[in-house]
């Protein structure tokens, strides 16, 4: 990624750099976007388009009123950019996509003001498939292996050609060891305490597998955050009421029922 930024500067084209990210639903895309985002920019966050939803004129506004990412990006141009189900895209949107990367800016209809995406890091997503999960990257080589996955998207999921040819690398997101689902749990447990304004400082490992266990490759992590959610409920409102900042998440050995503890900082 920073040769790729440092080619990317060197040519004023382009953004920092932009990827392909094949994988089901639910595997840990998004959350391999926040670690890159985290790398880059620090904060580790994306700003998320579904890509069956959004038009050119949600992104890039119409004349006299600006689209929402436009506005995002010229506010913090700093930031990761994630386009989920890009095979839903219509034509249209899949232009302007095309026109961002090619270009590395995007302008307003009916102005003359265009709005750099050069520190922008853009990341594009599709489902993969069990012809593509069988190349041999190892065998066919980087390069062969890139062209043989582009050629499949063209052919059979009508992708457009110039478009993947835009984007600088492609990458199979292969199912999340039980460690990384672990690791993904815990950030999301934490990340629900953040936004209430108290920190997780433990977590039993017993809650977390649990968790784990609750996971299945049909769905991935897309319900994880729901129950999250009905985890941390009650214990939350409890450390709210009693003004503590910090929550401990521990399991009682003799009924292996969550016993919850609120510590004061």
């Amino acid at each position: 990624v920073i040769l790729r930024k440092s080619r990317r500067h060197s040519k004023s084209l382009g953004p920092v750099a932009s990827f392909l990210l094949l994988g089901d639903d639910g595997i840990g895309k998004r959350y391999l976007s926040r670690v890159l985002s985290k790398l880059l920019y620090r904060s580790g966050r994306v700003e998320v388009f579904d890509c069956e939803r959004i038009t050119p004129e949600s992104l890039i506004g119409i004349k006299g009123r600006p689209g929402d990412l436009l506005e995002m990006v010229r506010q913090e141009p700093f930031q990761m950019l994630i386009f989920e189900r890009i095979e839903k895209a219509s034509a249209a949107l899949v232009g302007v996509l095309l026109r961002l990367l090619s270009t590395g800016q995007l302008t307003q209809p009916g102005t003359d003001s265009a709005v750099s995406f050069q520190h922008a890091t853009i990341v594009i997503t599709t489902y993969s498939s069990e012809l593509i999960a069988n190349l041999d990257e190892a065998t066919l080589g980087r390069s062969m292996w890139q062209q043989r996955v582009g050629e499949y998207l063209r052919d059979e999921r009508q992708l457009d050609s110039g478009l993947l040819s835009a984007i600088d690398e492609v990458l199979l997101c292969d199912p999340p060891s039980d460690e990384v689902k672990a690791e993904v749990i815990s950030l999301l447990l934490r990340k629900e305490c953040s936004n209430h304004g108290i920190e997780l400082s433990h977590v039993d490992p017993i809650i977390l597998g649990t968790q784990v266990l609750q996971l299945d490759e049909a769905t991935g992590f897309a319900h994880a955050p729901s129950r999250i959610k009905k985890l941390l409920s009650r214990p939350l409102v409890a450390a709210a009421a009693d003004e503590h900042d910090s929550l401990s998440l521990r399991v009682a050995p003799d009924t292996l029922r969550t016993k919850l503890t609120n510590a004061m900082r």
